[in-house]
Protein backbone atom coordinates (compact mmCIF):
# COMPACT_ATOMS: atom_id res chain seq x y z
CA UNK A 1 0.00 0.00 0.00
CA UNK A 2 1.09 3.67 -0.88
CA UNK A 3 1.77 5.94 2.27
CA UNK A 4 1.53 9.59 1.14
CA UNK A 5 2.98 11.95 3.97
CA UNK A 6 1.12 14.55 6.09
CA UNK A 7 -0.12 18.08 4.97
CA UNK A 8 3.10 20.00 5.96
CA UNK A 9 2.24 22.86 8.04
CA UNK A 10 4.44 26.67 8.29
CA UNK A 11 7.98 26.61 9.58
CA UNK A 12 8.94 28.52 12.10
CA UNK A 13 11.40 31.69 10.79
CA UNK A 14 13.97 33.14 12.99
CA UNK A 15 16.28 35.74 12.01
CA UNK A 16 19.83 35.76 10.03
CA UNK A 17 22.31 37.75 10.28
CA UNK A 18 23.15 38.98 6.68
CA UNK A 19 26.39 40.48 5.49
CA UNK A 20 24.59 43.89 5.30
CA UNK A 21 24.05 43.95 8.45
CA UNK A 22 20.03 43.43 7.77
CA UNK A 23 18.11 39.94 8.68
CA UNK A 24 16.06 37.67 6.92
CA UNK A 25 14.03 34.85 8.18
CA UNK A 26 15.62 31.52 7.79
CA UNK A 27 13.13 28.09 8.03
CA UNK A 28 13.68 25.87 10.88
CA UNK A 29 12.01 22.51 10.56
CA UNK A 30 9.25 21.40 12.22
CA UNK A 31 8.65 17.86 11.09
CA UNK A 32 7.93 16.25 14.68
CA UNK A 33 5.12 18.69 15.08
CA UNK A 34 3.35 18.35 11.71
CA UNK A 35 0.10 16.38 12.62
CA UNK A 36 0.62 12.26 11.79
CA UNK A 37 4.34 12.90 11.23
CA UNK A 38 5.25 10.78 14.31
CA UNK A 39 2.68 8.04 13.27
CA UNK A 40 4.13 8.02 9.66
CA UNK A 41 7.65 7.52 10.45
CA UNK A 42 6.69 4.69 12.99
CA UNK A 43 5.24 2.76 10.57
CA UNK A 44 6.63 -0.26 8.20
CA UNK A 45 9.50 -1.20 11.06
CA UNK A 46 10.20 -4.52 11.66
CA UNK A 47 11.61 -5.34 14.84
CA UNK A 48 15.12 -5.97 15.31
CA UNK A 49 17.35 -7.87 17.66
CA UNK A 50 17.77 -5.68 20.72
CA UNK A 51 19.80 -8.22 22.95
CA UNK A 52 21.92 -6.04 25.11
CA UNK A 53 25.68 -6.15 23.81
CA UNK A 54 27.67 -7.66 27.27
CA UNK A 55 29.91 -10.63 27.62
CA UNK A 56 28.93 -14.02 28.94
CA UNK A 57 29.83 -13.86 32.70
CA UNK A 58 29.60 -9.89 33.07
CA UNK A 59 26.66 -10.37 35.30
CA UNK A 60 28.27 -12.48 38.28
CA UNK A 61 31.60 -10.55 37.63
CA UNK A 62 30.24 -6.87 38.56
CA UNK A 63 27.91 -8.52 40.74
CA UNK A 64 30.97 -9.63 43.03
CA UNK A 65 32.90 -6.62 42.12
CA UNK A 66 29.93 -4.45 43.82
CA UNK A 67 30.09 -6.97 46.85
CA UNK A 68 33.37 -6.00 47.61
CA UNK A 69 32.57 -2.66 47.23
CA UNK A 70 29.34 -2.92 49.26
CA UNK A 71 31.65 -4.53 52.30
CA UNK A 72 33.91 -1.66 52.21
CA UNK A 73 31.28 0.91 53.00
CA UNK A 74 29.10 -0.76 55.15
CA UNK A 75 25.60 1.14 55.25
CA UNK A 76 26.66 3.62 52.67
CA UNK A 77 25.65 4.77 49.48
CA UNK A 78 27.17 5.05 46.61
CA UNK A 79 26.42 6.79 43.12
CA UNK A 80 28.70 6.42 39.89
CA UNK A 81 27.66 7.88 36.45
CA UNK A 82 29.06 6.37 33.22
CA UNK A 83 29.59 9.64 31.64
CA UNK A 84 29.09 11.46 28.53
CA UNK A 85 31.39 11.54 25.76
CA UNK A 86 32.68 15.28 25.11
CA UNK A 87 31.59 17.25 21.73
CA UNK A 88 33.92 17.19 19.29
CA UNK A 89 32.28 19.94 17.01
CA UNK A 90 28.59 21.82 17.39
CA UNK A 91 26.26 18.81 17.17
CA UNK A 92 29.21 15.94 16.67
CA UNK A 93 30.44 13.95 19.20
CA UNK A 94 33.56 11.79 20.06
CA UNK A 95 32.82 8.28 20.47
CA UNK A 96 31.46 6.93 24.19
CA UNK A 97 33.74 5.22 26.11
CA UNK A 98 31.78 4.49 29.64
CA UNK A 99 33.63 5.42 32.99
CA UNK A 100 35.92 3.01 34.16
CA UNK A 101 34.95 2.72 37.42
CA UNK A 102 31.05 2.38 36.18
CA UNK A 103 31.54 -0.54 33.93
CA UNK A 104 33.58 -2.76 36.64
CA UNK A 105 30.59 -2.10 39.20
CA UNK A 106 27.95 -3.05 36.22
CA UNK A 107 29.25 -3.97 32.69
CA UNK A 108 26.47 -1.42 31.24
CA UNK A 109 28.41 0.54 28.36
CA UNK A 110 25.23 2.92 28.05
CA UNK A 111 26.14 6.67 27.91
CA UNK A 112 24.63 8.86 30.91
CA UNK A 113 23.78 6.07 32.84
CA UNK A 114 23.82 5.92 36.34
CA UNK A 115 24.59 3.08 39.44
CA UNK A 116 23.24 3.65 42.64
CA UNK A 117 24.65 1.16 45.13
CA UNK A 118 23.74 0.77 48.44
CA UNK A 119 22.62 -2.06 51.37
CA UNK A 120 21.67 -4.85 49.55
CA UNK A 121 20.78 -2.99 46.43
CA UNK A 122 21.89 -1.77 43.37
CA UNK A 123 20.01 -0.35 40.54
CA UNK A 124 21.13 1.52 37.30
CA UNK A 125 19.39 4.37 35.66
CA UNK A 126 19.18 4.57 32.32
CA UNK A 127 17.90 6.60 29.25
CA UNK A 128 14.98 5.08 27.58
CA UNK A 129 15.77 4.19 23.94
CA UNK A 130 12.79 5.61 21.60
CA UNK A 131 11.44 3.19 19.22
CA UNK A 132 9.06 3.46 16.16
CA UNK A 133 5.70 5.36 17.13
CA UNK A 134 7.82 7.17 19.58
CA UNK A 135 8.89 11.46 18.52
CA UNK A 136 12.04 10.83 19.47
CA UNK A 137 12.45 7.81 17.30
CA UNK A 138 13.39 9.95 14.73
CA UNK A 139 14.12 13.38 16.67
CA UNK A 140 16.74 12.53 18.47
CA UNK A 141 20.10 11.29 17.67
CA UNK A 142 21.19 10.31 21.44
CA UNK A 143 18.14 7.40 21.78
CA UNK A 144 16.17 7.23 18.64
CA UNK A 145 16.35 4.07 17.09
CA UNK A 146 16.64 5.10 13.47
CA UNK A 147 20.11 6.67 14.44
CA UNK A 148 21.51 4.32 16.62
CA UNK A 149 20.60 1.27 15.71
CA UNK A 150 19.05 -1.39 17.76
CA UNK A 151 18.42 -0.20 20.97
CA UNK A 152 18.19 -2.57 24.20
CA UNK A 153 15.12 -1.70 26.16
CA UNK A 154 15.39 -1.59 29.93
CA UNK A 155 14.42 -4.99 30.76
CA UNK A 156 16.84 -6.02 27.76
CA UNK A 157 19.96 -4.54 30.28
CA UNK A 158 17.72 -5.99 33.63
CA UNK A 159 18.28 -9.44 32.43
CA UNK A 160 21.57 -9.15 30.91
CA UNK A 161 23.33 -7.10 33.92
CA UNK A 162 21.41 -8.83 36.38
CA UNK A 163 20.14 -5.38 38.07
CA UNK A 164 17.48 -3.59 38.74
CA UNK A 165 16.95 -0.88 35.70
CA UNK A 166 15.00 1.88 36.15
CA UNK A 167 14.87 4.84 33.70
CA UNK A 168 16.71 7.78 34.09
CA UNK A 169 14.09 10.48 34.87
CA UNK A 170 13.56 8.62 38.39
CA UNK A 171 17.43 9.47 39.39
CA UNK A 172 16.99 12.90 40.86
CA UNK A 173 14.65 11.82 43.33
CA UNK A 174 16.26 8.59 43.75
CA UNK A 175 19.78 10.73 44.62
CA UNK A 176 17.31 13.34 46.74
CA UNK A 177 16.65 10.83 48.97
CA UNK A 178 19.77 9.48 49.56
CA UNK A 179 22.10 11.07 52.71
CA UNK A 180 25.84 11.74 51.69
CA UNK A 181 26.67 9.56 49.42
CA UNK A 182 29.63 8.78 48.05
CA UNK A 183 30.76 9.29 44.27
CA UNK A 184 34.25 9.08 42.32
CA UNK A 185 36.06 12.17 43.19
CA UNK A 186 35.78 11.35 46.78
CA UNK A 187 39.38 10.41 48.05
CA UNK A 188 37.86 7.12 50.22
CA UNK A 189 35.89 6.08 47.09
CA UNK A 190 38.99 6.13 44.69
CA UNK A 191 41.75 4.69 46.86
CA UNK A 192 39.27 1.40 47.58
CA UNK A 193 37.85 1.31 44.01
CA UNK A 194 41.98 1.58 42.56
CA UNK A 195 42.94 -1.05 45.55
CA UNK A 196 40.18 -3.43 44.40
CA UNK A 197 40.31 -2.93 40.95
CA UNK A 198 44.08 -4.80 41.76
CA UNK A 199 42.45 -7.74 42.24
CA UNK A 200 41.84 -10.18 38.84
CA UNK A 201 39.10 -12.43 39.00
CA UNK A 202 37.40 -15.04 37.08
CA UNK A 203 35.83 -13.10 34.24
CA UNK A 204 37.51 -9.86 34.75
CA UNK A 205 38.82 -9.72 31.21
CA UNK A 206 35.22 -10.37 29.82
CA UNK A 207 33.32 -7.59 31.84
CA UNK A 208 35.48 -4.88 32.31
CA UNK A 209 39.12 -5.70 33.81
CA UNK A 210 41.32 -4.41 30.72
CA UNK A 211 40.51 -0.69 31.45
Amino acid sequence: MTQSLPTAVPARTEPVSTLTGETEPRPLPRVAEIPGFVEYMGSGWGTPDRTAPVAPGTASATAAHRARLAAEFPGRWIVVPAGRAPVRSNDTAYDFRPGSDFVWLTGCPVQDAVLILGPAEATVYVPPPAYPGERDFFASAATGELWVGAAPGLSDWAEALGLTVRPLSELADAVARLSDPLRPGVPEFDRAVAELRMIKTSGRSASCGRR
